[in-house]
């Protein structure tokens, strides 16, 4: 649980979305420890309490549309298996204006209508298409260093 509060506090404070998680070392350390205890209680060992504060810790990683406790759910009878409604989680990745926004500033590949056409320089850009390119480039820096002096306020 004080995991769990960290994470959300950490996103409260307008972390970066890669430094809202904890890192890989720790989580594979509460993973060893949650197998050698479950192991130690039941005869065999069970990750389903990690895997369980992965689903909730999910939606703070940045790419999540929904939390899942949101979604419709059924847990099996003896507590140990829970399902999720595969339908409504689908919904919330289909109207996507947030990748709309994303893909804004991204230039569409171009493809020729044969193998040997997508050989032969498929993707010179024209001078519009160079432009948008270096303005995304100079905005999403801009937006990165931001980002970073917000980050170093919040730690101070």
């Amino acid at each position: 649980q004080s995991q769990l509060a960290e994470v959300r506090a950490r996103h409260a404070k307008g972390f970066d979305v890669e430094e809202v998680l904890f890192s890989q070392q720790q989580l594979l350390e509460w993973l060893q420890t949650n197998l050698s205890l479950t192991e130690a209680w039941y005869g065999r060992p069970n990750c389903s309490l990690i895997y369980e504060f992965l689903i909730e810790v999910a939606h703070y990683d940045g790419h999540t549309r929904y939390r899942f406790k949101e979604l419709p759910q059924c847990r099996s009878a003896d507590g140990y298996m829970l399902a999720f409604d595969a339908c409504a989680r689908a919904a919330y990745y289909k109207s996507s204006s947030n990748a709309m926004e994303m893909n804004a500033l991204k230039v569409a590949q171009k493809c020729g209508e044969s193998g040997i056409d997508n050989t032969v320089l498929p993707n010179v850009l024209t001078r519009s298409e160079c432009k948008l390119i270096r303005v995304g480039h100079v905005i999403k820096h801009w937006f990165v260093r931001r980002a970073r002096l917000q980050q170093k306020a919040a730690l101070a």
